[in-house]
């Protein structure tokens, strides 16, 4: 049995083609509110071309500090060298 999500989801891609046309429709109705036509056309967008990238500026004390993602450590041992002090060691990887 699947997993409950991919059914959903599964489910749900079944209706893509209706959707997308009740979204056209929506968009292309001229009595329809202008609010739920740029809704539809926004939905239409982002859905064929992905949403727009969106620029973050980061201002004040953070702005000068630099994250990194850790790397991915071959083994315990190994990523104890780089992040635990050596009199700790031992009782971290036990």
């Amino acid at each position: 049995m699947a997993k409950l999500p991919t059914d959903i989801k599964a489910l749900a891609r079944v209706h893509t083609e209706s959707a997308i046309n009740v979204l056209a429709s929506i968009m292309n109705c001229l009595t329809a509110p202008e609010s739920s036509r740029v809704t539809a056309a926004q939905a239409l967008l982002d859905r064929g071309w992905g949403k727009p990238t969106q620029a973050v500026e980061i201002s004040g004390e953070l702005a000068s500090k630099v994250i990194r993602a850790p790397a991915i450590a071959k083994s315990p041992e190994s990523w104890a060298d780089l992040h635990v002090p050596p009199h700790l060691k031992q009782e971290v990887l036990n």
